[in-house]
């Protein structure tokens, strides 16, 4: 399975925002681009314990790269090597 940080490479531009969905399982990151829904992305247990602790406001639409910087450190907490 490719983890989320990776998944969220492919949306790097800035017209690309996030929503953290919480209400379903698995949570999820809803990824849009103005008012239309591109893709939807899971997560693992350990994803979504990083997002919850570092993002305040998880209905909040916001930048794709606050959930890549939390996503990274999530994934170099767990002992794998940083990407980039």
């Amino acid at each position: 399975m490719i983890n989320a940080l990776q998944s969220l490479e492919a949306y790097l531009g800035p017209e690309y925002q996030g929503i953290l969905i919480r209400s379903e399982e698995p949570w999820k990151i809803a990824v849009v681009r103005g008012p239309h829904p591109v893709a939807s992305i899971p997560l693992t247990l350990t994803e979504r314990e990083q997002l919850s602790q570092m993002l305040y406001g998880p209905h909040m639409r916001r930048s794709l790269v606050y959930f890549r910087l939390a996503l990274r450190q999530a994934h170099m907490a767990a002992g794998h090597a940083p990407t980039d």
